[in-house]
């Protein structure tokens, strides 16, 4: 990991203030199955371990014993879901992540975050979300976009790990169900197997609907069939 020394200067100044800082990240957002997660980790005190980085760069084997030593250091993390019935509702993956925003920050109650980092580029819809659920108060929180957090930012790469390995257990919960799509190795994403499963038994009550029938035709089809590598 490529800490941005900038912002970790500015967030250990937080820390010495006795600011709460909330880090943010979400998983799921490209699968075409299953519900969307995000977490809010909210620290109130420098702490860093070099074996946590960007949930991508980081073995799946040893992803959830790094997030149970995330819990153990940090002041509080909660997860913001969002479900798959919800997305077909919305139909809109802007208003998705900003709803699971808004829900790992909520979840939180009395332990939430003074100030925020997010990863990723700034959701419009996010802080009108923010004033539907907690009022017009959180608004004027500090609100800081990171564009690669999840790689330059500590809090963010943890927020990312929590994530990853809520969802992923959630993933193999679901292939025990159906287990035609390979949920227990592309956690829902776009792959071959993923979508034999999809032409050979259909999709199922989990599958992000308006995404299939956006992407399933023939010519994606002949392009995706080629792939042999499952897609994490």
């Amino acid at each position: 990991m490529k800490i941005d020394k900038n912002i970790h200067y500015d967030i250990v100044n937080l820390f010495k203030e006795e600011k709460k800082v909330g880090f943010i990240d979400e998983v799921g957002r490209g699968s075409i199955a299953g519900d969307f997660y995000s977490c809010c980790v909210v620290m109130n005190k420098d702490w860093y371990d070099k074996d946590i980085n960007d949930s991508k760069q980081i073995k799946k084997e040893v992803m959830c014993q790094l997030a149970d030593k995330i819990k153990e250091n940090v002041f509080n993390c909660t997860l913001g879901i969002v479900t798959v019935e919800e997305i077909n509702t919305l139909k809109n993956l802007d208003v998705v992540t900003a709803l699971s925003f808004q829900r790992s920050i909520h979840f939180n109650h009395d332990k939430k975050p003074d100030i925020i980092y997010i990863d990723g580029q700034k959701n419009k819809y996010f802080s009108s979300a923010l004033s539907n659920s907690l009022g017009k108060d959180i608004i004027s929180k500090q609100v800081n976009w990171v564009v690669h957090g999840d790689s330059k930012v500590f809090g963010i790469a943890c927020a990312s790990v929590m994530a990853k390995c809520a969802r992923d257990i959630y993933m193999k919960a679901l292939h025990l169900k159906l287990p035609y799509y390979g949920w227990n190795t592309n956690a829902g994403y776009r792959c071959k197997k993923h979508w034999e499963g999809i032409h050979k038994h259909g999709a199922s009550e989990y599958h992000r609907m308006y995404l299939i029938e956006k992407f399933i035709n023939d010519n994606y089809y002949r392009t995706i069939k080629n792939t042999t590598k499952d897609i994490l």
